[in-house]
């Protein structure tokens, strides 16, 4: 899908050149230039956003059911694939993996998957619970409350991202409507400051 993107977008790009300059070869040049920048450098940095973005949500999502589920079953193993039984993907296919592991064991490799920070505290607080019993929601109610800030101020920065990159797309687009209207508008003008190759890319 992203590569689509990057490969329409370059196009766009392309077609935006041509209409204002005219010239094929450099139109294709700067469609080539754009499309490899953003299927060989913004593709894998959106593309670990999207996956350490996706782990924030599952890891959120597993830590909260796990500790309600365990809350009223008791029971590890329950509270394991009630918390998961949703799971899609990567974190199914490593759930499927260590289906024969040992609760302790399973929760153990799930640290190599879920890389937030309270991940190491909800081990901590479900190994005191299997030692010395308890109530579970009281134990893990400081790690509750650090979950949910945790992904309110993320979802609140992940907004913030998203509102300057649309931003940034805007600006983009009227950039170009401008320029396209100078070009066909005022014809003259733009020949003078249309010869530079570097004021096309940038």
């Amino acid at each position: 899908m992203l590569i689509g993107i990057s490969i329409g977008v370059a196009l766009l790009f392309g077609v935006a050149a041509y209409l204002m300059l005219g010239n094929i070869w450099i139109s294709l040049l700067i469609a080539a230039l754009y499309a490899l920048v953003l299927i060989f450098v913004v593709k894998p940095i959106i593309e670990e956003f999207m996956d350490k973005n996706k782990r924030r949500h599952e890891c959120y999502r597993f830590v909260y059911s796990f500790i309600v589920s365990l809350s009223t079953n008791n029971s590890g193993e329950a509270s394991f694939d009630l918390a998961l039984q949703d799971s899609q993907g990567e974190e199914k296919t490593i759930v499927e993996g260590i289906r024969d592991f040992s609760i302790k064991e399973k929760l153990q490799y799930l640290s190599s998957y879920y890389l937030e920070d309270y991940y190491r505290m909800f081990l901590s607080i479900y190994q005191i619970y299997e030692e010395q019993g308890g109530d579970v929601l009281t134990l893990a109610e400081p790690l509750i409350n650090e979950v949910a800030q945790v992904e309110k101020s993320e979802n609140s920065k992940n907004k913030i991202r998203m509102n300057y990159l649309i931003q940034f797309l805007t600006l983009w687009g009227m950039s170009l409507l401008i320029l396209v209207s100078v070009r066909f508008g005022l014809s003259s003008f733009y020949g003078e400051i249309s010869s530079s190759l570097l004021f096309v890319l940038l």
